[in-house]
C-alpha cells in the first residue's frame, strides 16, 4: 500500500571510477526504477561522487583521496545580501538556485575552497553547486554558545541527535561536505565532551564518510572536549576580543598550545576576521587580516611539519545579527553592493598561494564503469520445505497427544473390598 516501504540493498562494482577533487569534481548519476509488471511506475535519480576525506594516520594532516589538503575558507550566510537596501544586506533567505550561485561565485572570486555553513545546515542548493563547481562544505547543527546545562537538556531529549540524523541522511550523497560540526563557542567540559562523543558515534552509524568537529574557544586552546572527534576546530580573535591589542604573539602561541594539545589531529582555523565600524576605514580589517594570517599559513598542513587543515575568514558578506545594539555585522570580504573590499584583495591574494583556481573545463565523459551487483530474489523454498517437512510431524504428534489422553481418560477404575 502506498504507506508501506521496504529496503533493497544493492551493491555496484566500479572499473576506472573518476574521484571527485576540487579541481576536477567527477559526479556520477543513480538511476533508481520500480516497476509493476514489467512496466516502469516510479523513478529517481540523484548524482553522487566518489571521494575519501581523512586525517592521515602518520601525521596531524588532511587527505583527500590519499593527498595533503589544506583549504582557505570563509563563513557563508543564508541570507540574501543583493541589491542592498540603505547600504545594509537585503535580508531573508535566498531560496534560488541563482541567488546561491552568486554566493559561490563571490567565494571563487577570493579563493576560498571552504565553505563554512552559519551554524546550521547548508541550502541545498549550495550544496548542489559546491558539488559541481569543486567547493568543500563544513556542514553543522546548531549547538551555538551552548552552556552545561544545555547540552546535558537538549541532549536528554534528544535534539541534537534528530538534527544531526535530518542533515547527514539529507546530504549524504554531497561529495562536497567533508565535515560535520557539532558545536559552536560553547563552554563546559564533562558534559560537552560526552555530546560530541554521543554525536559522533551517531555520525559514524549513519554516515562515517565526513570528519567530525566542533569550534572551541581559541582564547583556551587547551580545551580537551574534541578529543572524541577527528579535528580540533578553533575560532581566533586575537587583538579583538581577547589577547591584547594586537593579533601576535597572541595568535602563534594559541596555535603551538593547540598543536601541543591535540599533536594528532589537524587544527581546523574555522575562523578569525574584524569587523568594520560604521564610518571606519577598511584598512584596519584589512591589518587584522594581514597580522593573523601568516601564522596559520606557515603552519599548513601540506607542508612536512605543518598542522594546519583550514584557514577560514569570518566571514563571505555582511550579515543581519540579533545580537543587540549591533544590527548589521560587517565582517564581509564583500561590501553588501558586490564590491570586494581591502580586505578581500589581500584574501584573493593570499588564499591564491594556496587554492589553485580552478579553470573551466570541457565537457568530459567519465571513463569508468559500473555493473550492478544481482541481488538475488528472496527464496521461499526453505519457507516450503519447512511446512512441508514439521506440519505433519506437529500433526501427528497432536494425535497420538490426542489418544493417549482419551485412553487414560476411558480406563476402567477398580473397587476395592472393604
Amino acid at each position: 500500500s502506498a504507506h508501506n516501504s521496504f529496503v533493497r540493498d544493492g551493491s555496484f562494482v566500479f572499473a576506472g571510477a573518476d574521484k571527485w577533487t576540487l579541481n576536477r569534481p567527477a559526479l556520477y548519476v543513480l538511476g533508481v526504477y520500480v516497476s509493476v509488471d514489467g512496466v516502469v511506475v516510479d523513478s529517481f535519480y540523484d548524482t553522487f561522487g566518489l571521494r575519501r576525506i581523512q586525517v592521515d594516520p602518520t601525521a596531524p594532516r588532511l587527505l583527500l583521496n590519499g593527498d595533503p589538503i589544506a583549504f582557505t575558507g570563509a563563513a557563508i550566510h543564508n541570507e540574501q545580501v543583493t541589491p542592498p537596501v540603505n547600504g545594509a544586506p537585503r535580508g531573508g533567505t535566498p531560496l534560488s538556485a541563482p541567488q546561491q550561485l552568486g554566493i559561490v561565485r563571490q567565494a571563487q572570486a577570493v579563493n576560498v575552497d571552504l565553505l563554512r555553513t552559519n551554524h546550521v545546515p547548508a541550502n541545498p542548493f549550495l550544496l548542489m553547486l559546491a558539488d559541481r563547481l569543486g567547493l568543500a562544505v563544513w556542514e553543522e547543527i546548531p549547538l551555538n554558545h551552548f552552556t552545561p546545562e544545555t547540552f546535558s537538556l537538549v541532549m536528554q531529549r534528544g535534539l541534537p541527535q534528530q538534527m544531526l540524523a535530518e542533515m547527514a541522511l539529507r546530504d549524504f550523497n554531497r561529495p562536497s561536505v567533508m565535515f560535520h560540526g557539532f558545536a559552536n563557542e560553547s563552554t563546559g567540559v564533562d558534559e560537552r565532551t560526552s555530546a560530541m562523543t554521543t554525536l559522533r558515534d551517531l555520525d559514524r552509524r549513519i554516515d562515517g564518510t565526513r570528519l567530525t568537529g566542533q569550534a572551541m574557544y581559541g582564547s583556551d586552546p587547551t580545551d580537551p572536549t574534541s578529543a572524541p572527534l577527528d579535528v580540533a576546530g578553533y575560532t581566533f580573535y586575537y587583538g579583538i576580543f581577547y589577547g591584547g591589542p594586537a593579533p601576535e604573539p597572541g595568535t602563534s602561541n594559541a596555535l603551538a598550545l593547540a598543536h601541543k594539545t591535540y599533536p594528532h589531529k589537524p587544527v581546523m582555523v574555522l575562523e578569525f576576521g574584524d569587523w568594520l565600524p560604521f564610518g571606519g576605514s577598511e584598512d584596519a580589517q584589512r591589518q587584522v587580516f594581514r597580522k593573523t594570517y601568516p601564522a596559520f599559513a606557515s603552519n599548513l598542513d601540506i607542508f612536512p611539519a605543518g598542522y594546519v587543515g583550514s584557514a577560514v575568514w569570518w566571514s563571505l558578506q555582511d550579515y543581519w545579527t540579533d545580537v543587540p545594539g549591533i544590527v548589521v555585522e560587517r565582517f564581509g570580504l564583500f561590501r553588501p553592493d558586490g564590491g570586494m573590499r581591502a580586505v578581500g584583495v589581500d584574501a584573493q591574494t593570499s588564499f591564491g598561494r594556496v587554492t589553485t583556481p580552478v579553470a573551466a573545463q570541457p565537457r568530459v565523459v567519465s571513463g569508468g564503469q559500473a555493473v550492478a551487483v544481482p541481488v538475488p530474489e528472496p527464496s521461499h523454498f526453505a519457507t516450503h520445505l519447512a511446512f512441508v517437512l514439521v506440519f505433519p510431524c506437529v500433526l501427528v504428534g497432536l494425535l497420538v497427544a490426542g489418544m493417549l489422553a482419551l485412553r487414560r481418560f476411558r480406563r476402567p477404575r477398580l473397587r476395592h473390598a472393604t
